[in-house]
């Protein structure tokens, strides 16, 4: 029996669980609040990059949702985390991208709320969705959004080529990934 248990609400956990009126927004797009998310829905990821997903049950099982049922807390409570592809545009729908959370309990790649950045970032959540964000040059100073791609695949636009970045990146998928420069 999964702990959060409010056909047509949500739960909210501040140290119980308990039902409360579901907001409107769906899988995967930005909130700040679990009250904003639909009906089954919670409000989890790191600060200011959080998105709606899922609760399942039970932890660490792929039988309950598409991805990962993660276990968040010390109470039982479990979410789903999306499973994503970094160099597809469209993996997380609008204003969210596919970022390799490292602050979950099992780091992953999964969806999270994003910028609409194609030029200049600071960090990887101020680009738009199939980009990431990496050093113009070497491994400091100014850094811009580029698209992911495959290492080896001939997949970036516009005569670009997939090189790979100063730190190895693996995909969800287990290929490399890099950056159309």
């Amino acid at each position: 029996m999964t702990p959060c248990n409010c056909p047509g609400r949500t739960c909210i956990y501040d140290g119980t669980i308990h039902c409360a009126d579901a907001g409107t927004k769906a899988v995967n797009e930005p909130c700040g609040t679990t009250s904003e998310c639909g009906p089954g829905l919670s409000c989890e990821g790191p600060k200011g990059l959080q998105v709606c997903v899922p609760y399942c049950w039970p932890p660490n099982s792929t039988t309950t949702c598409d991805g990962q049922c993660v276990e968040v807390t010390a109470s039982g409570v479990a979410f789903c985390l999306a499973t994503c592809d970094p160099t597809n545009t469209q993996s997380c729908g609008l204003d969210s991208t596919c970022l390799y959370a490292t602050t979950l309990p099992q780091p992953a790649w999964t969806c999270l709320k994003s910028g609409h950045s194609t030029g200049s970032c600071t960090i990887g959540s101020d680009c738009a969705g199939g980009y990431g964000c990496w050093a113009v040059s070497g491994t400091t100073g100014p850094a811009q959004c580029y698209r992911w791609c495959h290492i080896g695949l001939n997949e970036c636009p516009g005569g670009k080529s997939c090189v790979q970045p100063t730190q190895q990146t693996t995909g969800p998928d287990g290929r490399q990934l890099g950056e159309c420069r």
